[in-house]
Protein backbone atom coordinates (compact mmCIF):
# COMPACT_ATOMS: atom_id res chain seq x y z
CA UNK A 1 0.00 0.00 0.00
CA UNK A 2 2.75 2.45 0.97
CA UNK A 3 4.80 1.46 -2.05
CA UNK A 4 1.88 2.04 -4.40
CA UNK A 5 1.26 5.47 -2.88
CA UNK A 6 4.93 6.40 -3.33
CA UNK A 7 4.86 5.39 -6.99
CA UNK A 8 1.71 7.44 -7.49
CA UNK A 9 3.28 10.49 -5.81
CA UNK A 10 6.44 10.10 -7.87
CA UNK A 11 4.40 9.95 -11.08
CA UNK A 12 2.62 13.21 -10.22
CA UNK A 13 5.91 14.97 -9.42
CA UNK A 14 7.46 13.67 -12.63
CA UNK A 15 4.53 14.78 -14.80
CA UNK A 16 4.61 18.21 -13.17
CA UNK A 17 8.32 18.59 -13.95
CA UNK A 18 7.71 17.37 -17.49
CA UNK A 19 5.05 20.07 -17.94
CA UNK A 20 7.37 22.77 -16.61
CA UNK A 21 10.18 21.68 -18.93
CA UNK A 22 7.82 21.50 -21.92
CA UNK A 23 6.56 24.99 -21.14
CA UNK A 24 10.12 26.37 -20.97
CA UNK A 25 11.03 24.72 -24.28
CA UNK A 26 7.88 26.05 -25.95
CA UNK A 27 8.50 29.57 -24.70
CA UNK A 28 12.07 29.40 -25.95
CA UNK A 29 10.95 28.17 -29.37
CA UNK A 30 8.32 30.90 -29.63
CA UNK A 31 10.90 33.54 -28.71
CA UNK A 32 13.26 32.10 -31.33
CA UNK A 33 10.45 32.35 -33.88
CA UNK A 34 9.88 36.03 -33.02
CA UNK A 35 13.57 36.98 -33.04
CA UNK A 36 13.97 35.25 -36.40
CA UNK A 37 11.09 37.30 -37.79
CA UNK A 38 12.43 40.54 -36.38
CA UNK A 39 15.90 39.94 -37.80
CA UNK A 40 14.43 39.08 -41.21
CA UNK A 41 12.13 42.10 -40.86
CA UNK A 42 9.35 40.57 -42.89
CA UNK A 43 5.89 39.16 -42.33
CA UNK A 44 5.20 35.67 -41.08
CA UNK A 45 5.14 33.13 -43.84
CA UNK A 46 2.11 30.87 -43.64
CA UNK A 47 4.23 27.96 -42.36
CA UNK A 48 5.77 30.00 -39.55
CA UNK A 49 2.39 31.30 -38.52
CA UNK A 50 0.99 27.77 -38.38
CA UNK A 51 3.95 26.74 -36.22
CA UNK A 52 3.28 29.67 -33.91
CA UNK A 53 -0.41 28.73 -33.70
CA UNK A 54 0.52 25.15 -32.84
CA UNK A 55 2.85 26.30 -30.05
CA UNK A 56 0.23 28.68 -28.74
CA UNK A 57 -2.38 25.90 -28.55
CA UNK A 58 0.12 23.70 -26.70
CA UNK A 59 0.91 26.49 -24.25
CA UNK A 60 -2.78 27.02 -23.57
CA UNK A 61 -3.18 23.27 -22.94
CA UNK A 62 -0.36 23.25 -20.36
Amino acid sequence: MVLRFDAWKRRIIFSRWKNIIQRIILKWEISQLWTFDQSQSKYHTKLQFQRFEKYWQLLVQI
